[in-house]
């Protein structure tokens, strides 16, 4: 009996022990990287560094720098440093890193040099609120449900393909934009911003869904080989949409 006992004694104390040293764990702050913690993009050995991140980390190939001030990461550059990335590559990057949240994206194709001219598709999760992206040369984006990109958020880039998921309402931000040849806004827009898609001169087709009430100014301009048909939900044009635009259809009736 007192052999039982002893034996039931000794397993309530390993499972007490093991469920405290869990939530001390749990309780601990995870460590986050620091000024110490750099990643170097396109180092090529001589004087010039395209870009460094400091408080770096990598993650399936993805660079998240931390952002002490916000308490949370941003997407920074893809690492490609020991081999090119294969035609086509999907990246989905995290919503999260380290227990705090990824918030941002920032890509500078002009300052790290020739990693974006290789065709990489990328899904940015939908905890993604800040955008900054030029420069760069994607297969396609997929933004964030419910995302407002504030405008001059994603310009002078070569994007195949840009993808808006349904939710969103009101879609700006994004203009010079190369090689994108169909843009198709979800059937939830009620609002194109000022300026949006201007200068996209490769655009040829944009699907506007009824339900759209208002083109702010200046979107669409500069995009010589463009046609687009307006919906009769449209109810005000902003000043010099659609300038220097070929021809685009008639409201419908």
């Amino acid at each position: 009996m007192k052999k039982k006992f002893l034996k039931l004694f000794t397993s309530v104390a390993m499972l007490a022990l093991v469920f405290c040293l869990h939530q001390n764990v749990r309780a601990e702050d995870i460590a986050q990287p620091t000024e110490k913690d750099v990643y170097i993009h396109h180092d090529d050995g001589e004087d010039y560094v395209a870009n460094r991140y400091e408080r770096a980390i990598v993650v399936d190939r993805v660079v998240y720098q931390y952002l002490p001030e916000k308490d949370s990461y941003r997407i920074v550059a893809f690492d490609d440093n020991d081999e090119e990335f294969p035609e086509g590559i999907t990246f989905k990057p995290r919503s999260e890193v380290r227990g705090k949240p990824v918030t941002g994206i920032y890509i500078d194709g002009e300052e790290d040099g020739p990693s974006y001219l290789t065709r990489l598709n990328l899904v940015l999760p939908d905890s993604v609120k800040d955008i900054e992206i030029s420069g760069a040369s994607f297969g396609s984006i997929t933004l964030p449900k419910f995302l407002t990109v504030t405008p001059g958020g994603i310009f002078e880039s070569d994007f195949e393909q840009i993808i808006i998921p349904e939710g969103t309402t009101n879609v700006r931000g994004i203009n010079d934009i190369w090689k994108l040849r169909k843009m198709e806004l979800p059937s939830s827009t009620k609002k194109i911003g000022k300026y949006f898609l201007r200068n996209s001169s490769d655009l040829r087709t944009v699907y506007i869904p009824e339900g759209v009430t208002e083109i702010g100014a200046e979107a669409f301009s500069g995009c010589p080989k463009l046609e687009i048909y307006i919906p009769a939900s449209v109810k005000k044009i902003g000043r010099n949409a659609f300038k220097k635009t070929d021809q685009y259809g008639q409201v419908k009736k």
